[in-house]
Order: C-alpha cells, then sequence, then structure tokens
C-alpha cells in the first residue's frame, strides 16, 4: 500500500511537466508557423501523383516554412515534440506514445474542409492536444469530458466559431472526437464527427493534403483552383481586447491577419483586426490609405469592431483579362499592412502574381483550344 500510494503522485507530476513541454512546443511552433491551405496548394500542384509526393516525404513542410497547414503543422509539432520529450529526464517514455492523428469526412477528398490533423497524447485519464489551427495553446481533455477552443473570428462567416473536442472510452478504447454541442453545451447526437486515428506523415500528405490540391471547380471562364485561405498570427505590445489570444512572456499572440484568395472572382479579401489594430493612433493612417483606394467593410455588429475587411480586385468582372500587379498601388498597400501582422514581407505580392499568372495560363490554355477548333473546323471546310 505505501508504494501505491508513492507511484500514484510520481505519475501525476510527471504527466504535469508532459503537459509543460507540450504547451511549450505549441508556443514556439504556432510563433513560427501560419496557416495556410494556399501555399500547400502553390506547392503540391505541382505535383502529377502522390507517389511523386511521397518520394519528397514530410521534409516538404520544412521547405513551406513558415505556412503550412493542418496536416503540415501537425507533422511539425509531432516531430518537435518527440524530439523534445526525448531529451527531457524521466520523460523520454512519453515521446513513443506522441501521435499524429487525422480524421476525415469520407474517402473522396475535394477539399481542406474534408479533413484535420492535429498531435495527441492519449492517456489513461486524460488526452493531451496540440491544434494549431484552434489555438496556439496545448490542452486537456478529460477522459469522459469535452474541451471548447478559444473563440476564431471565421472569415468565411463573418462569425465567431471554435473548435469542440470530446474523449471517450467506448468498447474499451479510448476516443478522440470532434463534436457539436449547441448553445447549451448539450452534444447533438445526430452529427457526430469521424474518429481521430493515428496517421503515418507521408500517408497524411498523400492521402489528405495532395487530393485536396488536385480538384479544380469548373468555372464559365475554365477549371480553377476553389478558394484557398491564409491565417497569420502575430505578437501584439498591448493587451487585445476584441480579439483572443495567448499570452507568451510579456506579449500576447494572436490571430491578427486572414486572406480569401478567390481565383474565380480574382480577389484577395483580407481581414484584418480594426478595434486592436487599425485604430490605435500609430495605425490610423493605414485607415485613411484603405478608405482611399476602396470601401473598408465593417465587420458584424455582433462582433463590436473587432475586425475590418478589405478586397482588392485583380481583374474585372465577368471578363478574362487581369492587372499586371506591379502597377496596383493597393496590393504593395496591403503587402505592408500584412507584413506587420504576421506575413512576411512580399507575400501578398506573391500571391497576387500567382493568381494573375494563373488567369494568364488559363487564356494560354482556351486561346490554345480555340486555335485547335479553328484549324480543325478549317481542314473539314478544305475537304468539302
Amino acid at each position: 500500500m505505501p508504494h501505491t500510494m508513492q507511484a500514484r503522485p510520481q505519475k501525476a507530476e510527471l504527466e504535469k511537466r508532459l503537459f509543460k513541454v507540450a504547451n511549450r512546443v505549441a508556443h514556439e511552433q504556432a510563433s513560427v508557423t501560419q496557416w495556410s491551405s494556399f501555399h500547400v496548394w502553390n506547392s503540391l500542384c505541382h505535383f502529377n501523383t502522390a507517389d511523386d509526393v511521397s518520394k519528397v516525404g514530410d521534409g516538404i513542410w520544412d521547405d513551406m516554412a513558415p505556412f503550412a497547414h493542418c496536416v503540415g503543422m501537425a507533422t511539425l509539432v509531432t516531430k518537435t515534440l518527440r524530439a523534445a520529450l526525448q531529451k527531457t529526464p524521466d520523460l523520454a517514455d512519453y515521446a513513443d506514445h506522441v501521435q499524429l492523428m487525422a480524421w476525415k469526412a469520407g474517402e473522396h477528398i475535394t477539399s481542406e474542409r474534408h479533413f484535420h490533423a492535429l498531435t495527441a497524447i492519449q492517456l489513461s485519464t486524460h488526452c493531451i492536444v496540440i491544434d494549431l489551427v484552434a489555438q496556439a495553446s496545448a490542452f486537456e481533455i478529460p477522459l469522459g469530458g469535452y474541451y471548447q477552443c478559444e473563440d476564431r473570428i471565421n472569415l468565411m462567416w463573418d462569425a465567431v466559431d471554435w473548435f469542440n473536442y470530446e474523449y471517450t472510452m467506448r468498447y474499451g478504447q479510448q476516443e478522440l472526437q470532434f463534436v457539436q454541442r449547441d448553445e447549451n453545451g448539450k452534444r447533438v447526437r445526430d452529427n457526430i464527427s469521424p474518429l481521430f486515428l493515428p496517421i503515418d506523415p507521408t500517408a497524411a500528405l498523400t492521402s489528405l493534403a495532395f487530393p485536396a490540391c488536385e480538384t479544380l471547380k469548373r468555372t464559365p471562364f475554365g477549371r480553377l483552383p476553389g478558394r484557398k485561405y491564409i491565417q497569420a498570427r502575430a505578437f501584439l505590445d498591448q493587451k487585445p481586447t476584441a480579439l483572443a489570444f495567448t499570452e507568451i512572456g510579456a506579449r500576447y499572440l494572436a490571430m491578427t491577419c486572414q486572406v480569401r484568395v478567390d481565383f474565380g472572382a480574382r480577389q484577395l479579401v483580407f481581414q484584418i483586426p480594426y478595434k486592436d489594430w487599425l485604430l490605435r493612433p500609430e495605425n490610423r493612417h493605414y485607415r485613411g490609405d484603405l478608405e482611399w483606394f476602396g470601401v473598408l467593410e465593417r465587420c458584424h455588429p455582433n462582433l463590436k469592431d473587432a475586425v475590418a475587411y478589405f478586397t482588392v480586385n485583380l481583374g474585372p468582372p465577368q471578363a478574362r483579362n487581369v492587372v499586371e500587379v506591379e502597377g496596383l498601388a493597393v496590393v504593395h498597400l496591403m503587402d505592408k499592412i500584412c507584413s506587420k501582422l504576421g506575413l512576411p514581407d512580399g507575400e501578398i505580392v506573391h500571391i497576387a502574381r500567382v493568381v494573375v499568372d494563373v488567369w494568364k495560363n488559363l487564356e494560354l490554355e482556351m486561346s490554345g483550344a480555340h486555335s485547335e477548333l479553328a484549324a480543325e473546323s478549317g481542314c473539314r471546310d478544305r475537304r468539302q
């Protein structure tokens, strides 16, 4: 009995230390990695097959840095956390329990919304999770309980959303899954997401990330990539009043910039902090610049001026022609603003060039197709 009483506190203390290491790794990775389905698409769309992608392997995420989406983030976090535990006295045995896990909504992956990946350590009494898409800190879910992640302002819906996770025991197995709950916190049982299951990093890359990048959308102008998104975090020196944040040291890490890359509409739509950044005295001149170039759209009243939206058009609607990015001053203005909100200098200019190049290539393909049809028609006319 005395031996049992001594063993329990030791395990509890080790698991406290385990969580501290996981949280430190989460903060480190969240500080240097930006979520982007655009950059994943731009890297993977050049591969012809999943086999070609597998030859590069998960090293592609290092090449893509500082950008990744959930698969890349979870791959990097899993690798970093395992290495950190292996170097930590008394915690090395836990390194083998660190898992890259994913769920997918069916077998036919055509969008990043059809899967999600994270890092988890499944323990007998709780689960430690690092999901940098959901929040910048690690979190713990007690067995039989659930965890609601921090609020996020969703660019797609101009509303607050969040991730809910549940950790349960079923048929003698611990299970981690998304779970939907109503406004009272009650589980919605007719809308249960698939379970998270362990997955190999290369398999996650080839069976999840790559298929989503292969899919093209049919449009009146031809086949184009679907909308892609970027979510950037940055440190703010002053405590935000409207944005969710993670306090790290004496600074505040918050989601400061979101970009929607709309190939079909030839638009870049930006979400930037309004109350906590644009209205600050040192940044107010940017507000004047934005209003001079176009309409600075305020967010839904429920969001209480947390963010504002600005749209940059890269070509006229209902036409194939596009602008030349170099001469578009508003693109360079947004590049400057976004570089202060977490994105590298020149990144917005680069993204705009990619959208324009996709349309130029589409025009070349269409012109070639028309030329071939005209040649065939001429041959038929001559034969007649």
